[in-house]
Formats: C-alpha cells, sequence, structure tokens
C-alpha cells in the first residue's frame, strides 16, 4: 500500500513547500548562497568599523559617557521590556484565524523564552525557534508561514511609515524624501494583505480578515512608536549629543535606520548599517563616528530588555502544554 504523505488529511503541506511563484522562488534560491556569503565577509567588516571608529573617537564616548545620565536608560529598557507584551500580541492576532488559535500567554512565552537566540550568529534564530514552538502548539503551517511574512514584511514598512512622517515633522531628510519613505512604507502595508491572501492562504480570506488585519497594523504602530520613543529616551540621555532639541527627528532616525539595516540582507540584525545611518542623520554637536558608536551601544539597552524579559516570563508564566490538541485557548 503506498504510503500518504503526512498532511494529506489536513490539506497542510509541510513548511518547505509553502511557496512562493515560480520567479521568485528560483530567485530566492540563486540569491541564498551569495547572501550566506556576504554576510560571512560583512560582520567582521561591520565590527571593525564599530571599533576602529570608536577608538578614533574615543575621548568624546568617554565625556559622553562621564555626563550621561542614568535615568533615561532605565527607562528605555523598562519600556523595550513592556513591548514585547505587543510583539506576543501580534502573533496572538495572526494566529486567530487558524483552526488552534493561540492564547495571549502562550505566545508570550514562545517568544520570551527564544530571546537570547537572537544573540547566536546568523540573527533568524529567534524566527526559528518560534516556528518550532508554533508547530508544537498544533498551528498549522500556512498560518505560520502566514505569520513569518507579516512580521518580516510589516516591520520595516511601519518603520519607514513612521519614520518618514517623524522626519518630515522634525528633520532629518528633506521633505520631499520624507514623504517618499512614507509612501514606500504604506504602500508595503496596504500591499501585504494581497500578497498573503493570493499566496500564502491561496484565496482563503478568512484566515486573515480584514478587521484582524487592522488590529494588527494598531498593535504594529503602538509597538513601533514605543520603539523610537525608547531610541529617543536612550539618546537624550547623553546631553552634548543634542543640537537641535528635535525628539522627532531622533525617534525618525531610529526607525528609518532600523529598517535600513533590515532590509540589508548581508547585514544580520543590520549591524553596521544601523549605526553608519544613525550616524549620518544625527551627527552635528559629536561627529558621525560619535553617534555611530553611540547607536551600537543601544544594542546593550535592548540586550538588557531581552534578558529581564526572558527572565520574567520564565520565572511567572507556565510553559504551554505541547500537542495540538492542548492549547490553551483565549
Amino acid at each position: 500500500m503506498k504510503r500518504q504523505p503526512p498532511y494529506k488529511n489536513s490539506q497542510e503541506p509541510p513548511l518547505e513547500e509553502v511557496k512562493l511563484p515560480g520567479a521568485a522562488s528560483a530567485a530566492a534560491r540563486l540569491a541564498r548562497p551569495l547572501i550566506r556569503v556576504l554576510k560571512i565577509l560583512f560582520t567582521p567588516a561591520a565590527l571593525v568599523f564599530l571599533v576602529a571608529v570608536a577608538i578614533k573617537n574615543r575621548l568624546v564616548i568617554q565625556t559622553l559617557l562621564q555626563e550621561a545620565s542614568l535615568a533615561p536608560i532605565i527607562l528605555a529598557i523598562t519600556l523595550w521590556c513592556c513591548l514585547h507584551l505587543l510583539a506576543a500580541l501580534f502573533a496572538m492576532l495572526i494566529f486567530r484565524g487558524a483552526q488552534k488559535p493561540l492564547s495571549f500567554g502562550s505566545a508570550l512565552y514562545i517568544h520570551a523564552n527564544r530571546l537570547p537566540a537572537r544573540y547566536l550568529p546568523g540573527g533568524v534564530w529567534h524566527t526559528v525557534g518560534r516556528i518550532a514552538d508554533f508547530r508544537g502548539q498544533g498551528i498549522t503551517v500556512r498560518h505560520i508561514t502566514l505569520f513569518v511574512f507579516l512580521e518580516n514584511a510589516l516591520s520595516p514598512c511601519m518603520a519607514f511609515m513612521l519614520g518618514g512622517l517623524f522626519m518630515l515633522a522634525g528633520g532629518g531628510l528633506s521633505g520631499a524624501n520624507a514623504l517618499l519613505v512614507f509612501a514606500i512604507g504604506l504602500g508595503g502595508i496596504v500591499a501585504a494583505p494581497i500578497i498573503a491572501r493570493r499566496w500564502i492562504l491561496k484565496g482563503n480570506y478568512s484566515g486573515l480578515p480584514l478587521k484582524n488585519y487592522g488590529m494588527v497594523l494598531a498593535v504594529g504602530v503602538v509597538y513601533w512608536c514605543g520603539a523610537a520613543a525608547c531610541f529617543t529616551l536612550y539618546f537624550t540621555s547623553f546631553p552634548q549629543a543634542l543640537y537641535d532639541g528635535s525628539l522627532w527627528k531622533i525617534g525618525g532616525t531610529y526607525l528609518f535606520s532600523w529598517a535600513i539595516g533590515f532590509i540589508t540582507v548581508f547585514a544580520p540584525q543590520g549591524i553596521g548599517i544601523f549605526e553608519a545611518v544613525s550616524g549620518k542623520l544625527l551627527a552635528g554637536a559629536i561627529s558621525f563616528g560619535s553617534v555611530a558608536v553611540l547607536a551600537a551601544g543601544f544594542r546593550l539597552v535592548l540586550l538588557a530588555s531581552d534578558l529581564c524579559t526572558f527572565a520574567v516570563v520564565r520565572l511567572f508564566i507556565r510553559k504551554p502544554p505541547v500537542g495540538p490538541n492542548k492549547i490553551p485557548q483565549n
């Protein structure tokens, strides 16, 4: 008797079989080895760049650290811890269209428990770990693919849209360029559900209702405004780095620089790119190199926040049971 595929009854293909259209799939296969090589070459180059500018600007950095205020940094760490709650809510809302929706507690545990994987080489292991956990919760492959797509598509689009809007208000880019950045982000947000419904859900609109998508966007807007506020708090803890007092510009620069780093696929977690763009846009009272080093220091704020969130969730939230029939319901 011919053996049937394990997904025969559920009509759910394995993760690797949920594919984009032929041309896009072929392009991805061709690009993957090149991106892998570029990552290997670029990461140490970015680290050398950051070390070199830190050494060159060491006296300025030393002065900035000596005069820094600790309170805004602590507030930034605390606020970023709260943003992890929104990241879990984002996942929960996307999975509402699945046959086995994920509870907020389970989504939060899965998100926080995998945070240390962000710091493994490659920059993809937090996502890989969550995919395995979602499968253990009985979430279908198609909805996991939908989640990964929306998370990776909406994050830079939201950052571009809000970053362009903030810099339109506070400077950093010319008015025309800020509007262009805003338009790019908004266009991606409009296109994302069309792509998801057509090629991931195969026309199954119930898997991503527009009302649900609107709630996902609302959570995303709050998340990225909070992220911009965290960076602004951190940056304002160094008074000598400020020269025009535009908080909108600082927040917009963070979002724009983060998005540029994110879409630079050969720079894991945007390392080097994020710092260089931030340095270019915020240089003034201090040099490009000094701003780049401060921007790199913000990664320590994120690390502290991730470790705090990981510890608190592991201590106070119960691990969700494994298995398609054991999922906690909302």
